[in-house]
């Protein structure tokens, strides 16, 4: 049996998870030890389908990318969301789960916020068993600073 070793990738390294196999690229990448509980995949190693190392950074880029947003849905343990600015008196969060993965009803839960993020979890209902671990999940959210009146309507109520 081989054993690898994996060190976290330099974010500046054009040749971040990929491996030579024979005259084929390959992207090479372990699932983060954090989310080896809903990911059971270990090590991903796709081939690239390609033998030039420019049409391998490509395509390295994109599935980067994908892993990167599917991990980063929002689980039982809490996460931290960077607003992108900050808010001048704090941010007020409106938030909702805008998926459902898993069997067990669940809702975003808010666990405080200051002028550039907010804290929020996935909180699972227990009235069929005790467990709340949660799958990861994307949480849709309104940011504000200030106090008003926020109104919508149904699209399709008027057509």
């Amino acid at each position: 049996m081989k054993r690898e070793t994996f060190r976290a990738p330099d974010p500046a390294n054009p040749d971040r998870y990929h491996k030579l196999r024979g005259r084929r690229w390959h992207y090479v990448r372990r699932v983060p030890t954090h989310l080896a509980g809903w990911d059971p995949r270990g090590v991903i190693q796709l081939s690239l389908q390609t033998t030039s190392l420019e049409v391998a950074r490509i395509k390295r880029d994109a599935i980067e990318k994908a892993d990167d947003l599917y991990w980063s849905g929002v689980t039982d343990a809490n996460s931290s969301v960077a607003l992108g600015s900050s808010m001048a008196g704090g941010a007020n969060i409106i938030a909702a789960l805008s998926s459902f993965a898993g069997g067990d009803s669940a809702w975003a839960r808010g666990n405080g916020s200051t002028a550039s993020t907010f804290d929020v979890s996935v909180e699972e209902e227990t009235s069929l068993n005790a467990e709340t671990v949660h799958e990861a999940e994307t949480v849709d959210y309104f940011a504000f600073s200030d106090a008003g009146v926020v109104s919508a309507y149904d699209y399709d109520f008027f057509v």
